[in-house]
């Protein structure tokens, strides 16, 4: 996980905020937030889960080394995409 996310080089922080989330949210989904969705595939990590307020927030990670990871951005999922996800996160298909 990120060691630092503000700023975090290359304007991290200014990508979340040009998305409307904030970096507090998206830290809080990387490290408190259960349950999650999280999808590791190659150097490409996701992970959906609730932020500070509930509703449910994607974060994308690049990892630049072993486990050294850079969230390259972030988004709130719509309403099709958190129905879809709410019902993951409740063990149905």
């Amino acid at each position: 996980m990120p060691s630092r996310l503000p700023g975090g080089g290359g304007g991290t922080g200014l990508d979340l905020a040009a998305a409307d989330v904030d970096w507090r949210d998206a830290l809080h989904v990387l490290y408190h937030s259960r349950p999650r969705v999280r999808s590791h595939i190659g150097a490409v990590l996701r992970i959906i889960a609730p932020a500070r307020d509930g509703r449910l927030l994607a974060v994308v990670l690049v990892e630049l080394a072993d486990d050294r990871y850079r969230v390259v951005s972030g988004r709130w999922l719509d309403d099709a995409e958190h129905q879809a996800v709410r019902k993951m996160l409740k063990g149905g298909q």
